[in-house]
């Protein structure tokens, strides 16, 4: 038999956990062909017997951690059998899992040089199971060991995460997953997740396989795929997409995924006064209208409505727009020409509503409130939570207030409100435009990752 590309080496509490579940699915397969090689160590056998494993935490509190010396001895057993490898931690505080990081981490401890010659020594990776409150951190320090958690949760024991970890490392040593399509397509593995999988028989509980995937043309067959994936992608799972490289041509099939998004600027329906607020209208403020209409353009909105029903304040916008919806402000700056341009002055809020709805076959938006305070009776929304609101596919509204804010009576009629904005500090005192710009860049913004 060929050396193992990969040994692993399980310290764990409980190697009863991992019996059944090696000798099965893929990873019993790799062992058997002699891709890897697993073997566990129980932490047990380095006391002497009716000697503990644990010890209390140091400090008040409850709670007992694994001892440094047992830890140690178990890792230095390890190395002295299988040689001298990185040693991974499963912790709740540790580095998130994700398939971006299966990626590089396997790129990374296995390389193309071990992946093309299977002679070359082996990779060796400890794996270290804690249990209770987990493993006294110095041993941590001391192998200079690297931390991973699957999720912000807690669980038993590391014995399982290191099950996920295995799971998600390996799919992408050649040899273990049978078909590598399989793991380049897999989920999560570029910026989209799968498409919806279907088999036999094509009808089942009233529910049918989709035509195309019936018609034999595999360009169309394609086309839903990848179709349905950007979708689904788009609607369940922002926060991944937003975080992934994107081509320019992958940006743009994004933006056409994501549902119209319309910015009304209330400056009627909102408090006034800094003691004692009350309802009444705002004065307009050209440098709002501007620096909004900026962002709207950036973040791709379709149209940025300015409410007011004040006359001498529809005049002044009259008068600014004279130049910046000309050619005269086409001339002098064409960008901020072409951010003007999705600037519209309505005297009400209904008056946005109706033209929205215009615009999408009388389907009205879904109103998004928000608010530097927080508000009763309309449901929060998160900043990572678009599904709730884009899964409908209806155009959007965010609805931003000037003075002190948006009434409570307007408020209410909103199917949504966006938790407030926050610093680390006590001050929360933010222009509007200022406001609009955080909110779209949360809502709606690309974070592109480093290269």
């Amino acid at each position: 038999m060929t050396q193992p590309r990969c040994v692993i080496t399980i310290v764990t509490v409980f190697p009863e956990l991992f019996e059944n579940w090696l000798k099965t699915s893929l990873l019993g397969r790799a062992q058997e062909s002699g891709l890897v090689s697993v073997n566990c160590l129980r932490l047990s056998d380095y006391v002497a017997p009716k000697q503990r494993i644990d010890t209390p935490m140091c400090g008040p509190g409850a709670g007992m951690v694994l001892k440094a010396p047992v830890v140690a001895a178990a890792i230095d057993d390890a190395f002295a059998r299988y040689g001298r490898g990185r040693v991974i931690f499963f912790t709740p505080s540790g580095q998130l899992l994700t398939q971006r990081s299966c990626q590089t981490m396997a790129a990374e401890y296995f390389g193309e040089a071990v992946m093309a010659d299977s002679t070359s020594s082996s990779i060796h990776l400890v794996l270290v199971c804690g249990r209770y409150e987990g493993v006294d951190c110095r041993v941590i320090e001391h192998y200079n060991g690297i931390e991973i958690s699957i999720g912000n949760y807690v669980l038993m024991g590391g014995d399982l995460p290191a099950q996920v970890f295995l799971e998600g490392l390996l799919r992408y040593v050649p040899g273990i997953v049978g078909d590598a399509q399989s793991v380049e397509h897999d989920s999560f593995t570029g910026p989209f997740v799968d498409f919806p999988a279907y088999g036999q028989p094509n009808e089942w509980c009233g529910k049918s396989v989709p035509p195309v995937l019936l018609s034999g043309d595999h360009a169309r067959i394609e086309q839903w795929r990848t179709d349905t994936a950007l979708t689904r992608t788009v609607q369940e799972h922002f926060s991944w997409l937003r975080t992934s490289a994107l081509s320019s041509a992958l940006r743009q099939a994004v933006a056409k995924k994501i549902p119209a998004h319309y910015v009304v600027l209330m400056h009627d329906q909102v408090l006034i006064g800094r003691k004692d607020p009350v309802p009444g209208t705002t004065s307009v403020t050209t440098i709002d209208v501007h620096d909004i209409a900026r962002t709207s353009a950036t973040y791709g909105v379709k149209k940025f409505y300015v409410v007011t029903p004040l006359h001498d304040q529809k005049e002044l916008l009259r008068v600014f727009f004279e130049f910046w919806h000309t050619d005269q402000g086409r001339n002098y700056n064409e960008n901020r020409f072409d951010a003007m341009r999705c600037v519209q002055v309505v005297n009400s809020l209904a008056e946005a509503e109706a033209d929205i709805a215009a615009q999408h076959n009388g389907q009205n938006a879904i109103k998004i409130a928000t608010s530097a305070r927080p508000v009763q009776g309309v449901r929060s929304l998160a900043f990572d939570e678009q599904s709730v609101a884009w899964q409908s596919e209806r155009p959007i509204a965010l609805l931003f207030g000037t003075g002190q804010g948006m009434t409570q009576e307007l408020l209410e009629t909103c199917d949504f409100v966006l938790t407030p904005i926050h610093g680390f500090s006590a001050y929360n005192h933010l222009s509007v435009r200022a406001a609009v710009a955080i909110i779209l860049d949360r809502w709606l913004g690309y974070f592109e990752p480093s290269r």
